[in-house]
């Protein structure tokens, strides 16, 4: 994988988590996470993990996450 911050598809595939984790932290009275960087640095191998899922599926991201 490039380098993460250079990857643009896995970039938009992190905000779109977080924001997710946002809506979802928000539902349970929790309190978002600060920004996405924070999300990002603090999560990294599982958002690699996931995105690495979708991939070895052959589909795009896009279209496997369910809103």
């Amino acid at each position: 994988m490039k380098t993460y911050k250079t990857d643009t598809e896995f970039m938009h595939f992190c905000r779109f988590m977080y924001d997710e984790n946002c809506r979802e932290r928000w539902n349970h009275g929790q309190e978002p996470y600060p920004d996405s960087t924070f999300y990002i640095e603090k999560n990294l191998t599982w958002l690699m993990d996931k995105y690495r899922d979708l991939a070895q599926k052959g589909t795009t991201w896009q279209r496997n996450i369910s809103l």
